[in-house]
């Protein structure tokens, strides 16, 4: 048959196969989350200069399994600490109000309208 595929044609696959299939799945989807961490830990670093920003960009396109790998092992503790002291600034600008006990937002909100 020209161009035409058959029935016994097509995908034969067991159980397993299936699994191995979920499996790097799974790790491709972990990769890639793991890239964008570290692109956004890289882009929110104010203290490494531009040039060192575009070094670990260069390394991490042309050799991503290793440039991640290299990244956490040299810049993980601190990728750490930056997320630590960023969520730290995020609670204490969102923490109750001792006088209204109030959200902080709130507060913004209510003054706004009033």
């Amino acid at each position: 048959m020209c161009g035409a595929h058959g029935v016994d044609e097509g995908w034969d696959m067991d159980f397993w196969d299936v699994v191995a299939s979920i499996f790097w799945f799974m790790i491709l989807f972990a990769w890639i989350a793991l890239l964008f961490r570290i692109f956004g830990d890289l882009f929110g670093d104010h203290e490494l200069s531009g040039w060192g920003k575009a070094l670990w960009t260069v390394f991490l396109i042309f050799f991503p399994w290793l440039g991640a790998l290299v990244y956490l092992i040299a810049r993980g503790r601190s990728m750490n600490e930056r997320a630590l002291a960023q969520a730290q600034r995020n609670e204490q600008a969102f923490s109750l109000d001792p006088q209204t006990n109030d959200v902080g937002w709130r507060r913004v909100n209510d003054e706004s309208a009033s």
